[in-house]
């Protein structure tokens, strides 16, 4: 059975989930955290290792806040990559290349979220392409 988890938990869940560097800081995040290796009057480990532990927990949790947000710039990197080359292929004068850029930037809501201001659509062949609610400023 599936949990029930509100809309925003579960896209929250796939993006972290979608990375394998993200499931890398959840790991050091989880290793790093305070507490997580019983003192010694817990009996499962030497107090050294407690101790040695307690030393590294703040560098560890740095690494995992250092690889989370390397990989939120490198995936934001890439969706404007990606904007631009569906914005080039919708300039083009091949009719079928623009249809589909169209298609995908209407998917992804970049249509009408202002990626296409300013875009050079001078030789576009439009004809066909659903891009009636365009931001085209």
């Amino acid at each position: 059975m599936k949990p029930n988890l509100p809309q925003r938990a579960r896209r929250w869940l796939r993006w972290f989930f979608a990375s394998g560097m993200r499931l890398i800081a959840l790991c050091l995040l989880a290793i790093g955290r305070p507490g997580v290796i019983p003192g010694p009057f817990g009996g499962l480990f030497p107090s050294e290792l407690v101790r040695f532990h307690t030393a590294i927990s703040a560098e560890l949790v740095g690494m995992a806040l250092a690889v989370l947000l390397i990989d939120t710039a490198n995936e934001l990197r890439s969706e404007h990559e990606r904007k631009d080359e569906l914005i080039l292929q919708m300039g083009s004068d091949n009719n079928v290349l623009v249809k589909e850029a169209v298609r995908i930037l209407r998917l992804k809501g970049w249509i009408e979220d202002g990626t296409l201001r300013g875009a050079n659509l001078m030789h576009a062949k439009l004809q066909g392409a659903h891009h009636r609610d365009a931001d085209l400023q």
